[in-house]
């Protein structure tokens, strides 16, 4: 029987299991995947902990993840654009039924694209959730060459693929990081990293910005207002901070905008595009199995 990750009650990296499950059946509109691999976000461990948006109406037992990539092995009569055999990867059961992280997983096929061969399944896996948030914060703030742009923690998974969207947009990218990751962002084009841990960075950023893309939401996202130029705008992604950080730029007569990322095929192809042609680096983590998924939320 294929095995899934899968979790009884909200709480702790400690409630998840690696249970064996009846093989799905596609419905009609549906298609099976074997999965080859799967990513794991932070909206993962928030809908574990019962944190996120998607725990409010989420039926238990339930299994996590929504990116995959991997091959359709099956099919419902009325799937007209996949064939069996068919190697894809992209987004499956956003935002209401995850469960990605499984040997097989059955689920309508509207956000999944063929995976080009010289894709891996370890990228194609790790790029939809985090490019697409990071192509359409960027696009939603409009950025644009010679304009100045704060990316929080830009280490992580649409932090790094940001830094790099907005470098090809002509943007000066500053960005916040441990130092032990400064070589690997300059790498991908950051103009100047800051230390979050040793540094302020409203106090290293001695002028205002026209950008910030605020991945941490919250207090950082409240104090990264005291750098953001009058007609700037901050783009906030963490869904829980969101009306605080909102909020805190009304009360100061200055734009913040929440944003949740949307489905978009043509995205996740031309986003697949540009890393096949070496204009987008896509930095994959230590891979995990299945039976190593404690470990894996741990790290993460």
């Amino acid at each position: 029987m294929p095995k899934a990750i899968q979790f009884n009650q909200f709480g702790s990296k400690e409630v998840l299991e690696i249970a064996e499950i009846s093989m799905p059946i596609p419905k009609d509109n549906e298609v099976l995947i074997k999965v080859h691999a799967a990513a794991i976000n932070p909206i993962d461990y928030k809908i574990r902990n019962g944190t996120s948006f998607v725990a409010k109406n989420l039926a238990l037992p339930s299994g996590l993840g929504f990116e995959l990539s991997g091959e359709i092995v099956e099919k419902g009569s009325e799937v007209i654009n996949f064939n069996i055999g068919d190697q894809v990867f992209g987004i499956a059961g956003f935002p209401n039924q995850p469960g990605c992280q499984a040997e097989y997983v059955c689920r309508t096929p509207e956000a999944l694209v063929h995976k080009p061969d010289l894709l891996s399944h370890l990228e194609a896996a790790c790029l939809p959730i985090a490019g697409l948030t990071a192509l359409q914060a960027l696009e939603m703030a409009k950025v644009k060459s010679g304009q100045t742009v704060l990316i929080h923690a830009g280490s992580g998974g649409v932090g790094h693929i940001a830094i790099q969207l907005a470098k090809q947009k002509g943007a000066y990218v500053y960005t916040t990081a441990s130092k032990k990751n400064h070589e690997f962002l300059r790498a991908l084009g950051a103009d100047q990293c800051i230390d979050y841990k040793e540094q302020d960075f409203t106090n290293v950023i001695n002028q205002p910005v026209d950008v910030v893309i605020d991945l941490m939401g919250g207090e950082i996202g409240v104090r990264s207002l005291e750098i953001l130029m009058p007609e700037g705008v901050l783009i906030t992604i963490p869904t829980i901070t969101a009306e605080q950080v909102v909020s805190a730029a009304r009360d100061k007569g200055l734009q913040a905008k929440s944003m949740l990322m949307e489905l978009n095929t043509k995205q996740l192809n031309d986003l697949a595009k540009m890393v096949i042609d070496k204009k987008l680096t896509i930095n994959v983590g230590s891979p995990y199995q299945l039976s190593e998924a404690q470990q894996a939320y741990e790290d993460l």
